[in-house]
């Protein structure tokens, strides 16, 4: 039995695609029998629901980024002794951050084989932070260079792997696709409107418009808001549900109001429980995740496991896979008129989104047990490389 270990800087309670994406690798290869555990950032009060063993590091709230946590791992001894005292097999990081710099120090300490995947589009995030493009960039390039510590970097599509050579890696980079859990998840319409109608009083005959994701200006939920206030100008039916949290949260709500649909957005917060997510994107008639930050996102994979095609925008990263007309829906654009007439016009004509989203159920959505098959199989592959090339590894810490 081979054991590894998962290392994120964002982890549950957070629900987003890199905890989704942990969580199962642990679950799946668990269940494959290779003993896996996730070391992530600690929440005060918080109970461990997981099957698996979870390393909790001491954390601190990072307010503009509510509700994601700062690790600290020299703060927290005792869990860094337990990862000491566990010989693991390889360790995978899937943050260059904090996580990756403390899977480094165990594959160093241990003399074992680092996987480091790239997620997220982090150039863009340093630039929020810092409010300068020069800094960010500078940032970005010294960040980078962890990547050029592990034996082997992976990332999720074609389009992200592009995003880093535009970043300047250079390195071998390898796609390993995501899975879905919601993948064979029964769907039966009438329930899921009965379940909607209860919980947001949104009558079955509705059409519905569904957004789900952390409510950041980088996911553009006030797009979403905006452009659904125009169809809602003109006339069109339409309800809106908004699942998820974040720091623009409240100004969603302010937006609503101030626009004259607060009683049509319906803002739900997060959705542990599985089941009732999957409601929500069985009953959604159309998924609108107008992201220009995200690459390969866990949600439009959940949309299209359950049926409901996707409005994205053309040429993102997240739009990878998508064909117009085929299996979802491009809009051209992220300005508000544009955009607005793309929903016009992909509402228009309900039988092709839900052509659409059949055909998005079969080409876009995969199963966790199949991905993390690859993934054991490519771990192996590394642990017999790093072994077999001495020169490469490391000495004892």
């Amino acid at each position: 039995m081979s054991v590894y270990a998962q290392f994120t800087d964002a982890y549950a309670p957070i629900r987003d695609g890199v905890s989704t994406l942990v969580h199962n690798y642990a679950t799946h290869l668990n269940r494959a029998g290779h003993r896996t555990l996730v070391v992530a950032p600690g929440v005060p009060n918080y109970e461990e629901t997981d099957p698996f063993e979870v390393v909790r590091m001491r954390s601190l709230l990072v307010p503009p980024r509510k509700p994601y946590r700062l690790q600290l791992p020299t703060f927290s001894p005792s869990s860094r002794r337990r990862l000491d005292r566990t010989g693991f097999d390889l360790v995978h990081a899937h943050s260059p951050l904090v996580a990756g710099a403390e899977a480094l120090r165990v594959a160093r300490r241990q003399n074992i084989p680092l996987v480091v995947t790239f997620h997220s589009k982090m150039r863009d995030d340093f630039a929020q932070a810092v409010h300068s493009d020069w800094l960010a960039g500078a940032i970005n390039k010294s960040v980078m260079r962890f990547y050029d510590k592990a034996d082997a970097v992976w990332t999720v599509n074609q389009s992200t792997l592009g995003t880093m050579r535009e970043y300047g890696f250079q390195g071998r980079v390898d796609v390993v696709p995501i899975g879905c859990d919601m993948v064979g998840h029964p769907r039966d319409r009438d329930a899921a409107a009965a379940f909607i109608q209860a919980q947001y009083g949104i009558s079955p005959d509705v059409p519905l418009l569904l957004f789900v994701g952390q409510m950041t200006q980088v996911k553009n939920p006030m797009l979403v808001v905006s452009a659904y206030a125009e169809l809602a100008r003109r006339g069109s039916p339409c309800h809106l549900l908004m699942v998820g949290e974040g720091g623009y949260l409240q100004a969603l709500q302010d937006q609503a109001m101030q626009l004259g649909v607060a009683e049509k957005v319906h803002f739900a917060g997060v959705l542990h429980q599985r089941d009732a997510l999957a409601s929500c994107y069985t009953r959604a008639d159309l998924f609108v995740f107008p992201s220009r930050y995200d690459n390969a996102p866990l949600v439009v994979r959940e949309a299209s496991a359950m049926a409901c095609p996707s409005l994205l925008l053309r040429g993102t990263n997240a739009a990878e896979g998508v064909t117009h007309g085929e299996n979802g829906f491009l809009a051209e654009t992220d300005s508000l008129l544009p955009f607005t007439q793309a929903l016009t016009d992909v509402l228009a004509d309900p039988a092709r989104m839900r052509a659409a989203g059949e055909r998005a159920r079969d080409t876009l959505a995969f199963a966790w047990e199949n991905v993390a098959g690859e993934v054991a199989a490519r771990y192996a592959d590394i642990q017999r490389e790093f072994i077999r090339r001495p020169t490469r590894r490391r000495s004892q810490a």
